[in-house]
């Protein structure tokens, strides 16, 4: 084993006739075994995760968010985020939202060429 360890554990009874016990515990553990259900817990949490995200579109949503605020190029991009993914609620699941604009939050004008 990789790692061992001797621990005294206590047991008492209620019953008059069984007298306090006192045990010694040996544990081992292996450092492939703890490494092992170290990754399949970060698997199954990575799993969930990406079922989540996927589940409510997260991904798509911040993906056209950063599309259109390239696009738009506001002066405000944190305020313009949170208005087109608050418009997308608004607009509820599968339904099309219209852009925010450059009227709605602020944007930096393009340089000529």
């Amino acid at each position: 084993p990789d790692s061992s360890s001797v621990h005294d554990t206590f047991a008492t009874s209620t019953h008059p006739d069984f007298p306090a016990m006192k045990f010694k515990v040996n544990v081992t553990t292996k450092t492939e075994e703890v490494q092992k259900s170290k990754t399949d817990r970060a698997a199954k949490m990575k799993g969930k995760a990406k079922e989540y995200l996927g589940r409510h579109r997260i991904e798509e949503n911040l993906s056209e968010a950063v599309k259109a605020l390239l696009k738009e190029q506001p002066t405000d991009p944190l305020e313009f985020i949170c208005k087109y993914l608050g418009g997308k609620k608004d607009a509820g699941p599968g339904k099309s939202l219209a852009p925010v604009t450059s009227s709605k939050v602020g944007s930096k004008p393009m340089k000529a060429k």
